[in-house]
C-alpha cells in the first residue's frame, strides 16, 4: 500500500485509540471525506481461504474495506498500514503486515491482497 499523502504524524498511541475506535462502530462509505486513494482488490480470508473482492478506501493511516462501492455500505474492516510491513508476492498479489495492538499477545494480523493488474498493483 502506498505511503498516504496525509500520513498523520500523530503518535502511534493516538493512532491505535483511533483505530480501536473505529471497530467499535460501523462506517459507511459515504462517512469517509476526501478519500487519498480507492479501488477495487480481492482480499483473501475466513477458513477455508476464499478470496472476495472488496473496495478498499485508503484515507491517512486507515485502510477500510466494504462489500461493494455503494456509499451506503457498511464498512467490513480496518487496517492500519502506519508502521505495517508490505511484500510483494506472486502475480499481482501483495502481503500487509499489520501490528495488533489491541491483541499485543497475538501474532501480527496478515491481509493477502490481489490487484486485477500490473498497473493497478503500481497504483496502490
Amino acid at each position: 500500500v502506498r505511503s498516504s499523502r496525509t500520513m498523520s504524524r500523530e503518535p502511534l498511541s493516538d493512532l491505535v485509540a483511533k483505530w480501536n475506535d473505529l471497530h467499535k462502530g460501523k462506517r459507511t462509505l459515504e462517512q469517509i471525506a476526501e478519500p487519498d486513494f480507492e479501488g477495487w482488490l480481492a482480499k483473501q480470508g475466513g477458513f477455508p481461504k476464499t478470496t472476495k473482492r472488496r473496495w478498499f478506501v485508503l484515507k491517512g493511516p486507515f485502510l477500510f474495506y466494504f462489500s461493494d462501492k455503494d456509499p451506503r455500505a457498511e464498512c467490513k474492516g480496518v487496517v492500519l498500514v502506519y508502521d505495517s510491513k508490505v511484500k510483494e508476492r506472486e502475480g499481482f498479489t501483495f502481503e500487509v503486515e499489520m501490528k495488533v495492538p489491541r491483541r499485543p499477545s497475538k501474532t501480527d494480523k496478515h491481509f493477502v491482497l490481489q490487484a486485477d493488474n500490473p498497473t493497478d498493483l503500481q497504483r496502490w
